[in-house]
């Protein structure tokens, strides 16, 4: 009897992942098809939704429904992400869309999270941003950096970029996410502006910068920024220019 009741509890188990297996298959009531099943027809829906759709909700629905996909990395998708990112009325579908440029990692969305981060001189303008959005612009940024997206010469502006953000922004979140992008720059300059960081009123960019600077250094040498002057002193980048 016991046996004939395991053997039932057994063969039941398997249901519900059966029929959670047919419920995604099937799209449930969802819009857009589940990532396995997207086909290039429907990325084309998505990237002409999250444009001209007309509700905010349904514009950003269809951007995580493209990052979810094998085709949110074509070109046509990241420039069209970029267009949203910049010029879309809604502060939640720009950030969408961010979101999704950062799971991108393509090179071509740097002058618009410039732009999107309120930095001048990229070739791209947005729409004034929130403090959150440039945040979620800049953490992006550091995003294209790790993943080595840029080459050197476009790495070494982006760390002149973020060395004044980190100085100047009003906004502490764009800052800690700064030491983020300067973390990865990895180049002396870059060093020294999160060396610098640690001095600063607030504590929460100060710590930032230190676990930056915890991360390039493979050590903890605390707030003092003389002990990290010291460090920088004895370390070399790849951006050191030789002795002649």
């Amino acid at each position: 009897m016991i046996e004939r009741m395991l053997q039932i509890r057994n063969h039941r188990r398997p249901l519900p992942l059966i029929v959670a297996l047919w419920i995604s298959l099937a799209g449930c009531s969802y819009h857009y098809k589940p990532n396995l099943l997207m086909m290039e027809s429907d990325a084309a829906d998505c990237v002409r939704d999250m444009q001209q759709a007309k509700e905010p909700a349904d514009r950003a629905r269809a951007i995580r429904a493209l990052a979810s996909s094998r085709y949110a990395d074509r070109q046509s998708s990241v420039y069209a992400l970029c267009k949203v990112a910049c010029e879309d009325d809604s502060e939640v579908v720009r950030i969408a869309a961010v979101r999704a440029l950062r799971q991108c990692c393509d090179r071509n969305a740097c002058p618009s999270m410039l732009a999107v981060a309120g930095a001048s001189g990229v070739g791209v303008k947005a729409r004034a941003a929130s403090d959150a959005l440039r945040s979620e612009a800049v953490l992006t940024l550091a995003r294209l950096v790790k993943c080595d997206a840029l080459p050197m010469e476009e790495r070494e502006a982006l760390g002149d970029v973020m060395s004044h953000l980190l100085v100047e922004d009003r906004s502490r979140d764009v800052r800690m996410s700064a030491t983020k992008v300067l973390r990865w720059c990895a180049s002396r300059p870059a060093t020294e502006a999160l060396v610098e960081a640690l001095a600063q009123d607030d504590f929460g960019v100060a710590f930032e910068a230190r676990s930056a600077l915890m991360e390039l250094a493979g050590k903890d040498l605390g707030l003092r920024q003389a002990v990290w002057r010291e460090w920088l002193a004895t370390t070399t980048f790849d951006d050191d220019k030789p002795d002649r």
